[in-house]
């Protein structure tokens, strides 16, 4: 998140504003650990699908090393999501998320 920040300030960008829970869709309705398991799913897969995305708006090799360790980490959470659920945890070689 720091790197992220940096980035923005560098680029004189200001960072948006943490969503409340009332803002991010879907979540108002979780009330039970599957639903929070498979809320924590979809969430997981948009992020790797929009880090995914983003890679290729990004210059400079500083700006991209740091997405590239993001989207792992995210593809990390998504793996244990899965294994928490039950599924299988990689499902296939490369994965691309879905896209917001």
């Amino acid at each position: 998140a720091d790197a992220l920040l940096a980035a923005l300030e560098e680029r004189g960008e200001q960072p948006p504003e943490p969503p409340t829970r009332e803002d991010v869709e879907g979540l108002e309705a979780v009330s039970s650990q599957p639903e929070a398991l498979d809320f924590a799913r979809r969430l997981e897969e948009e992020l790797v699908g929009t880090y995914l995305e983003a890679v290729e708006l990004f210059e400079g090799a500083s700006l991209l090393e740091t997405v590239g360790e993001i989207l792992g980490s995210e593809g990390q959470h998504l793996v244990i999501v899965r294994q928490r659920r039950g599924d299988e945890p990689v499902p296939r070689a490369f994965e691309r998320g879905r896209p917001s």
